[in-house]
């Protein structure tokens, strides 16, 4: 359970509270801009390093903005190593989508090629049972004439036959009756 505070403590809390607050933006705005560090945090070692002359031992004397600076330099170096690290982690990612990618370019490519062959070649086949048709029809009517005008020929010859012969004996009643007449 909560403990009733008088209104004085809970300001004080909350003016606390506050104050955490702005350190934990201020940490979190320097972590995503270095920068800032500098701006923020120079000044505040300046005095320090002057309240250190002033009071430490002459054995402790050391420079809060160099132990900064040096503490700095060790973030910025593990920041840069980082960084590094994630670039060259990036860059084999990158390369590896890339190499996926063609991968997946090239067998589209070729499911591509082979629906446009099949596609080729039914057309091929219709194009053909086409042609065989189309030629079938006039040999099969060729075929059909020329069967056709070999009876016709064979008819023509045989009226032919009976009419020279007709003929012929049309001639000989002809001669008959002349002679009959005479």
């Amino acid at each position: 359970m909560r403990r009733n505070l008088d209104p004085w403590a809970e300001a004080v809390m909350c003016t606390h509270l506050e104050k955490n607050l702005e350190v934990l933006t201020v940490s979190s705005d320097i972590e995503e801009d270095p920068t800032l560090l500098e701006e923020l945090v120079v000044p505040l070692l300046r005095y320090l390093d002057g309240k250190l002359e002033k009071y430490a031992e002459p054995s402790d004397v050391g420079s809060y903005s160099t132990r900064m600076k040096l503490a700095a330099t060790t973030v910025t170096a593990k920041q840069v190593e980082s960084l590094t690290t994630n670039r060259a982690a990036a860059k084999a990612l990158l390369e590896e989508k890339e190499k996926q990618l063609q991968e997946l370019e090239a067998k589209r490519a070729t499911v591509d090629l082979r629906d446009r062959l099949k596609a080729s070649w039914m057309a091929f086949n219709e194009e053909s049972r086409r042609v065989e048709e189309l030629t079938a029809d006039p040999a099969k009517r060729d075929q059909a004439h020329a069967a056709e005008l070999a009876a016709k020929t064979k008819e023509l010859a045989e009226f032919e036959a009976t009419r020279s012969s007709e003929l012929k004996h049309l001639k000989k009643l002809e001669v008959s009756c002349n002679e009959m007449r005479s």
